[in-house]
């Protein structure tokens, strides 16, 4: 039996756009740098909280960053003529994917609000 070339092609693009939307979920969990996590334990000054709370900012940012492009990777999804093969589904996940980062920026922004109130409390 002939394979056709234009179904292997097809198969061939779907499990390179299945790797590439797994791979945005790869990195959605994490966990804190070895030198994050020492400044964490040693926090003790208003500027050693006032640092984490930079940290955590540019936490936010990565994470409201990651949720706008699995957004756009959903929308570009879901304009696939009747979903495409899987396309819905495709959708939704990037969809969740995204609210999973809106969580976490929120959490990073009230983990950074916590320092702030720290570092004001703090003794120099």
């Amino acid at each position: 039996m002939k394979a056709n070339p234009r179904s292997s092609r097809r198969l061939a693009a779907t499990l390179l756009l299945a790797g590439v939307a797994l791979a945005g979920c790869a990195d959605l969990v994490t966990s804190p740098s070895a030198s994050i996590q020492r400044q964490i334990e040693a926090a003790r000054t208003p500027a050693d909280h006032e640092a984490l709370v930079v940290y955590y900012g540019k936490e936010v940012a990565a994470a409201r960053a990651k949720a706008e492009e699995h957004r756009k990777m959903g929308k570009g999804y879901a304009s696939w003529p009747g979903g495409g093969r899987g396309g819905g589904s495709w959708s939704a996940h990037c969809n969740s994917i995204a609210s999973s980062y809106d969580e976490i920026a929120s959490k990073y922004e009230a983990m950074a609000a916590d320092h702030r109130q720290m570092a004001a409390q703090a003794k120099p």
